[in-house]
């Protein structure tokens, strides 16, 4: 199911990942219910058991770019964050340079600045040209992002809404 989400700008559209997005999640923009909840259904389970065999791919970071998407999405429910962009849509002609590495690890140091976990590996902020990628840094990239989505997804099914009935067992 591709649910329908209202995104901060409040136009209609499918949460399907075509290419370069932003996610404005800015003091003027208004976060909907969907904006949050509708990318919990679109979170792909991380690779967080990278061996110095398994060869990384186009796949593999696209799958941490859409994972840093809905933990965004999930941190701007407790907290206004800046625009980012996230790039989902690279195939095997789309080759990723170390300003793109940058930019995917800068916005994951943003998205921990709320809540660090204990487990939290330090992000490399400083991508340079022909600089080696081995399996660890893709362990990194994977682990960071599910450890501030499992905190912040129990955090946010856990707030009461304006309007919800909370029924408990009290005799009246």
């Amino acid at each position: 199911m591709n649910p329908t989400w209202k995104s901060t700008t409040g136009s209609e559209g499918s949460h399907g990942y075509d290419g370069v997005k932003e996610y404005d999640l800015s003091e003027e923009g208004q976060l909907f219910w969907a904006d949050w909840l509708g990318p919990l259904y679109e979170w792909i389970p991380p690779k967080l058991d990278w061996l110095s065999t398994d060869y990384y791919n186009f796949e593999d970071l696209n799958r941490v770019e859409n994972n840093t998407e809905i933990v965004a999405s999930l941190v701007g429910y407790f907290i206004g964050l800046p625009s980012f962009e996230f790039v989902t849509n690279r195939n095997m002609k789309y080759i990723d340079f170390s300003d793109s590495l940058n930019r995917l690890e800068t916005n994951q140091e943003i998205l921990s600045r709320r809540y660090k976990p204990i487990e939290w590996r330090q992000n490399k902020l400083d991508w340079k040209p022909n600089d080696p990628f081995s399996y660890l840094d893709a362990r990194r990239l994977e682990l960071n992002m599910d450890l501030l989505y499992r905190h912040y997804k129990g955090n946010a099914e856990a707030i009461p809404y304006c309007g919800v009935f909370n029924c408990g067992e009290e005799v009246i």
